[in-house]
């Protein structure tokens, strides 16, 4: 293999839409309805979503 043979990139998955969880999420922090928005972000856990708190406000992104 030289320098000049690159191997293929392989094609990222295709992105699923959010739940509408992430929107009742913001919604009940919004209100700051914390019981509320923990469990939202914990049933946004088991679908295969990590949420983090930015600075800009909350993103769901998708476990791989």
């Amino acid at each position: 293999m030289s320098f000049r043979t690159f191997l293929p990139l392989p094609n990222p998955p295709p992105r699923r839409p959010p739940p509408p969880e992430v929107e009742e999420l913001l919604a009940a922090r919004a209100a700051k309805d914390w019981p509320r928005s923990d469990a939202l972000r914990a049933r946004l856990q088991t679908l295969g979503y990590l949420v983090k708190d930015t600075p800009k406000g909350q993103v769901a992104t998708p476990v791989q």
